[in-house]
């Protein structure tokens, strides 16, 4: 018995590879004030939502000026909504800032996007004064998809056999075999996108086992995730999660996060399927989100990290029937 396999060719229909990782980012509970920060890299892009700062309408009018354009439009789309007769000194505006970001060897590629939520002031009249009143105004929470793309990357693949030598033909599904790998279509590249920000960045990947394969593993097949809360006076809530962690250049393919549960004590982070015993902060899978929830002990900045690993963006199956082979 011998095995033979035939050249590579691009499927047809097929088209080029495009994405790998897709995922929301989600700002939650905004109206708690809690610092928070949520986040993805892959290879050396990466994606984040934080809060980026705090503006009081009349004490932080000079800091404003020294904003990005963009910032400044947030905030100030902000203020035009709110009451004409709120009293400045006690109105205080949120900006939240998402970021896609690239590391090159010049530095950084990054592009924004922001948006203003925050508290409205109202002072009563008479003498003294009663105290002041204050109403959250705008979303209490940030949700926004992202994905992490890739360019001139397509999938190739082959029909292999085994001669029997009991017979001289093929006979049966188990004698015929498919085969795919992702090939380098020119200069190989990534796209970091979150909401209307988004950055492209020329990244060689490691070469595959066959001229002109690239390999889609190893780093550039790992996410990292994080969250970070600079305080959670709430247990077991969210104020940032990752949501609809997916492999989006398949339709409904969602990423298994049963197996993202670590248990923080005593300064030590232990991965394991259940608390080891006397855990205060919990990072962990649950349905479709990765979520950092304090459970316990007192409030205070905490950062949950894990990375999930994939060896290729794409499922495909073969038509064995007709000794074919398709994408699905």
């Amino acid at each position: 018995m011998a095995e033979e396999w035939g050249p590579y060719a691009k499927i047809p229909g097929q088209p080029d590879l495009s994405t790998t990782w897709g995922f929301d980012l989600a700002l939650l509970d905004l109206p708690a004030l809690v610092n928070t920060e949520v986040g993805v890299h892959y290879c050396t892009a990466g994606c984040t939502m934080i809060l980026w700062a705090i503006s009081n309408e009349v004490t932080g009018a000079s800091a404003r000026a020294t904003w990005p354009a963009a910032a400044q439009a947030a905030y100030n789309a902000w203020l035009a909504i709110l009451d004409p007769g709120r009293h400045p000194l006690y109105t205080t505006g949120y900006v939240y800032r998402a970021e896609a970001k690239f590391y090159t060897g010049a530095g950084m590629n990054r592009d924004w996007e922001f948006m203003c939520s925050g508290l409205e002031g109202h002072q009563g009249g008479g003498y003294p004064p009663p105290p002041p009143t204050q109403t959250w105004v705008g979303p209490t929470e940030w949700i926004l998809a992202g994905d992490f793309g890739l360019t001139n990357v397509i999938v190739k693949g082959r029909v292999g056999a085994d001669s029997q030598e009991t017979r001289s033909s093929i006979r049966n599904w188990t004698d015929r075999y498919a085969q795919y790998m992702l090939f380098a279509d020119g200069e190989t590249g990534i796209t970091a996108t979150i909401g209307t920000a988004s950055v492209s960045e020329a990244y060689v990947f490691g070469e595959g086992t066959e001229e002109g394969s690239v390999i889609i593993g190893g780093e550039a097949g790992s996410l990292s995730t994080s969250i970070y809360y600079g305080s959670a006076p709430t247990l077991n809530h969210s104020y940032g999660e990752i949501q609809g962690l997916h492999v989006s250049e398949v339709a409904g393919v969602m990423v298994p996060l049963a197996t993202c549960n670590a248990w923080y004590h005593s300064g030590v982070w232990t991965f394991a399927s259940s608390d080891p015993g006397s855990s205060t902060w919990r990072y962990f899978g649950d349905g479709g989100a990765i979520k950092l929830h304090r459970i316990g002990g007192s409030s205070g900045a905490m950062t949950g990290q894990a990375e999930c690993q994939i060896v290729g963006p794409v499922a495909w199956a073969q038509n064995p029937a007709r000794f074919g082979i398709g994408a699905t």
